[in-house]
């Protein structure tokens, strides 16, 4: 499979968005509350996502519709609480 140029961007952008999330995230933690915190990067995360789901036209409000995604969140949502009052 060849690695196109956008795609190479693209690992960058995401590798450093992902790399400097955490220097953000220790400098805020002094000043907002690291749950809020969470709360918010989640967020961002998710309408970004429907933004460019719906930039593609690949979003489909049906997946809603199935129990699984529910269940995932959920887990993925009591996880990230859990691992944030954990370490705050």
């Amino acid at each position: 499979m060849k690695l196109r140029n956008r795609d190479a961007i693209l690992i960058l952008l995401a590798s450093v968005l992902w790399g400097t999330s955490f220097p953000g995230s220790k400098l805020t933690v002094g000043t907002v509350d690291p749950l809020f915190l969470m709360f918010a990067r989640m967020a961002l995360g998710a309408i970004l996502g429907v933004v460019v789901l719906a930039a593609l036209r690949r979003f489909d409000l049906r997946v809603f519709r199935k129990p699984l995604v529910w269940l995932l969140g959920a887990i993925n949502a009591v996880g990230s609480i859990s691992r944030t009052r954990g370490s705050s």
